[in-house]
């Protein structure tokens, strides 16, 4: 049995080339869609997150974390550490969140009045006060699909802020 000729070596190596850059472009979009749901939903929860805060910022770890000898048994040392763990890394994922907040509305201010102030002030009356689609279109004057629209733009832009580069749309 003959080996493969050059040609056919190059043409292979051509082909295995094109799919592996096909796969990558399409795992970076995923990769970038899969940021912007993360951003949605962490701007869905936002004041739930708050409200989290709120309830556990006086307390101390002994407050909260609270479990007899009996039932550290029955549990495990693992699942206490591993409830510590998570709280302390929701008040860090908020205090992010915030920050990010913040650096939109700075950016945003920077920018024509008519577009980005409207874009976080249409982000924060629907996440951060909680008003429905309907009350918003009424506020800003424009129809229900729009306010969609803004907050889809809005989101973005702080999925970018919130995930660095990482968070850029692939086109």
């Amino acid at each position: 049995m003959k080996g493969l000729s050059n040609d056919q070596i190059k043409l292979i190596t051509s082909k295995v080339i094109e799919i592996h850059e096909e796969q990558r472009m399409v795992n970076g979009k995923n990769e970038q869609s899969r940021r912007l749901r993360n951003t949605k939903l962490l701007l869905r929860n936002y004041r739930t997150f708050k409200k989290y805060e709120e309830k556990i910022k006086g307390e101390s770890d002994a407050q909260w974390v609270e479990v007899s000898k009996k039932e550290l048994l029955v549990l495990g040392e693992d699942l206490v550490s591993s409830i510590k763990q998570t709280t302390q890394r929701t008040l860090v994922m908020i205090r992010y969140l915030d920050q990010a907040l913040d650096t939109l509305e700075f950016i945003c201010g920077q920018e024509d009045a008519a577009s980005g102030n409207k874009q976080f002030d249409i982000l924060q009356a629907r996440y951060v006060d909680g008003q429905k689609i309907a009350e918003i279109a009424v506020d800003f004057g424009m129809n229900e699909r729009s306010v969609y629209k803004v907050i889809d733009a809005a989101a973005e832009r702080l999925s970018v802020i919130l995930f660095g580069v990482y968070g850029l749309r692939n086109e």
